[in-house]
């Protein structure tokens, strides 16, 4: 509804029979007169609402996209030192293999040569 000075006049009048002329003076003078053009509807709340919600979630999205970048670059950060770890506990688990492959190695080939003695020997003294 447009609020216009014979609106307004009409308001008054009611006022005045309603209230009375002092009283209704009073209250008009609180009511100040805005004009057509500064009035909101709802409409335009609705879309500055719908505005705000849009920049506050746009924001939000933002904020937890480069929240998630430090985290996977923390995380690779952490993959990486792992594999590192993993990677020279494989090559020292491979060198204690080697060495105690080499160990048994030489150990059956003296018991060979030993048991080998130990033929020799018997069949010699026979």
């Amino acid at each position: 509804m447009a609020v216009d000075e014979r609106s307004r006049h009409a308001l008054q009048g009611r006022l005045e029979q309603v209230l009375g002329a002092d009283h209704a003076e009073t209250l008009m003078s609180h009511l100040r007169e805005i004009g057509t053009g500064k009035l909101v509807t709802r409409t335009y709340l609705d879309e500055r609402l719908q505005l705000s919600e849009e920049r506050i979630l746009r924001t939000i999205r933002e904020e937890l996209h480069a929240e998630l970048q430090v985290v996977r670059s923390e995380f690779r950060e952490e993959i990486s030192g792992l594999r590192s770890e993993v990677h020279g506990d494989i090559r020292g688990l491979y060198g204690e293999f080697h060495r105690q492959t080499r160990v048994l190695l030489f150990s059956l080939l003296g018991a060979n040569a030993t048991f080998a003695g130990l033929v020799f020997a018997a069949a010699r003294s026979v």
